[in-house]
């Protein structure tokens, strides 16, 4: 977006002092300005049809409004390049009538194979110039080069950074696998050992018995769930911040620029239907359903939710402003080519099979290479790809126009002459995302990073009860901070005669609490004590027990 403002400074005299050619001793000249400004809006829009650009459109095929009013369109022009420059060496050899390009090269990557340095070869032998710029991201690491006079002293530089990033995240991701792998061998031979043989036990035995088992299942979808958060936080979740001021740096470079992602899609362990650790589940959350007691039949139904959870987890992308940053990265004036790659694992156990996830990450890549006209496929041979992708023309209209009023921004609407064809634009092209998106941030903001409620603490004694929960998300209004949580407790004899259940909303002032309730009516026995917390304001929930003994 460019702004171009004409200040026209106009000096008026009274009648009286123009006649008298000299002022009033102690008189001022009063000076009036009056500013004019005018604004002019670029807005690039890209026309398709049936997936291919249009190339051919005139000023009077559009039509621009702003906040539902007709604007006069002063500029029009049709902006053409390609990635991959024709008789590149005859341009470096005759480098004034090449400019300076910019690249972006964008590694995700995991499992480093021969693919990638295939293609990282084939982009500095066929596509970068000398006189180019280029940065590079390889998962953490960041090169930038100035130039490119020694391009293969900066090929062996990229490609090094690329094996030695993968290694060292593969070895991290080995380490979560690990982890499952660790736990399914443990819970499996639990679970068939402690198999719950109805009729052979005491009734209240069983009942302990019955209760343990409940807690480990909870346990183990707990920490299955964990170690996929931590693992989907660490390498699928996008940072907002990179993106919106990835697309600020961006904005501020004066030439033409070409982002090229290269995104290894990943698979996680998922627990397989057909293994012996679901079907153990899935028995014992029907003996629970099937149970007389009312606190069986409710931890079915948690155990069951969280088995959801965690297929919903893995097959579908958490809730991301793919829109919203596709848009940003739209009006910079950079074409992004997006390369999704497979990544090849075996599986584990028997229990485990690899399942390839969606994730925020793909998702806002697919809006981004869409919003600015560029290629997404999928294939691990990145020669051929590159090879697409530098043979592809980008196209695209730069429409400009003045807005009646500069300081009221509305949204933007572009028709063309023919219905069938695809306008794609951005609709608030004068707002400022970045800006709006740290207003936000600092309004809304979790006082504790990526964090669910849980319960840390959980007992009974001197005839007490203490619930320390933490982990709430805490908003920000007027400088305060706060939270919302649901309680509830219920007492419950071991043989399940309810004594106690009750619910509350509390508003949460810190980040993590203590309650403490005094029960000294209790009788002697053994009891089963059930706490249930909600986060009103994420939905996330924790339940814990405990059987304590009253003597």
């Amino acid at each position: 977006m460019r702004k171009t403002c004409f200040v026209f400074v106009i000096f008026f005299m009274t009648v009286s002092i123009f006649i008298c050619a000299q002022p009033v001793p102690g008189q001022e000249q009063e000076t009036l300005r009056e500013e004019v400004k005018v604004v002019n809006i670029e807005v690039p829009v890209r026309i398709f049809y049936k997936g291919k650009p249009v190339d051919n459109l005139s000023r009077d095929d559009f039509k621009l409004y702003e906040g539902n009013k007709l604007q006069v369109i002063n500029g029009f022009n049709i902006k053409r390049n390609k990635i991959k420059l024709q008789e590149i060496g005859l341009e470096v050899e005759e480098n004034k009538i090449q400019s300076p390009r910019y690249f972006v090269l964008v590694y995700r990557v995991t499992q480093y194979t021969p693919s990638f340095k295939e293609g990282l070869k084939y982009i500095f032998d066929n596509i970068l110039t000398e006189q180019d710029e280029l940065r590079v991201f390889v998962n953490d690491k960041n090169l930038y080069f100035a130039k490119l006079s020694n391009k293969q002293a900066c090929y062996r530089k990229v490609d090094r950074a690329i094996i030695a990033q993968s290694v060292h995240a593969r070895q991290l991701m080995n380490a979560y696998f690990k982890k499952l792998e660790q736990q399914v061998d443990k819970r499996k031979w639990d679970l068939l050992l402690r198999q719950f043989t109805i009729g052979k036990l005491e009734e209240q035995e069983d009942r302990i018995n019955m209760r343990r088992r409940q807690m480990f299942l909870k346990q183990f979808l707990d920490r299955y769930l964990q170690i996929w958060k931590e693992y989907k936080k660490r390498y699928l979740m996008p940072d907002l911040d990179r993106y919106y001021y990835f697309a600020k740096h961006l904005e501020g470079v004066k030439k033409e620029k070409w982002v090229v992602n290269f995104y290894q899609m990943e698979m996680f362990p998922q627990i397989s239907m057909s293994g012996e650790a679901r079907r153990i589940l899935r028995r014992y959350i029907s003996e629970l359903r099937s149970s007389t007691h009312p606190e069986d039949i409710e931890i079915a139904r948690i155990l069951d939710r969280k088995l959801n959870d965690i297929d919903r987890e893995l097959n579908v992308a958490q809730d991301f402003p793919a829109e919203e940053i596709s848009k940003i990265f739209y009006r910079v004036d950079a074409t992004f080519h997006s390369i999704f790659m497979r990544s090849t694992i075996g599986l584990i156990s028997q229990d485990y099979t690899y399942k390839m996830v969606s994730t925020d990450i793909e998702n806002s890549l697919r809006e981004i290479t869409k919003a600015t006209g560029g290629t997404l496929v999928t294939t691990n041979n990145l020669v051929q790809a590159m090879d697409n992708i530098g043979e592809k023309e980008n196209v695209y209209y730069l429409l400009t126009y003045a807005p009646d009023n500069p300081d009221k921004i509305g949204k933007i609407k572009i028709k063309v002459s023919n219905k069938k064809f695809k306008v794609v634009y951005d609709d608030n092209m004068r707002a400022d995302y970045i800006k709006a998106y740290l207003s936000r941030k600092e309004t809304v903001q979790p006082r504790i990073s990526g964090s669910a409620i849980q319960i840390t603490d959980l007992k009974f004694a001197d005839s007490k009860l203490s619930v320390s929960v933490t982990g709430f998300y805490m908003r920000t209004i007027s400088k305060d901070q706060s939270g919302k949580m649901e309680i509830r407790i219920r007492i419950n004899y071991i043989h399940g005669i309810n004594l106690f259940d009750q619910r509350k909303t509390l508003a949460i002032k810190k980040p993590d609490i203590t309650i403490t309730l005094p029960f000294k009516n209790l009788k002697k026995g053994e009891y089963d004590i059930v706490v249930y917390v909600k986060d009103l304001l994420t939905n996330k929930s924790d339940m814990k027990f405990i059987q304590p003994r009253i003597r």
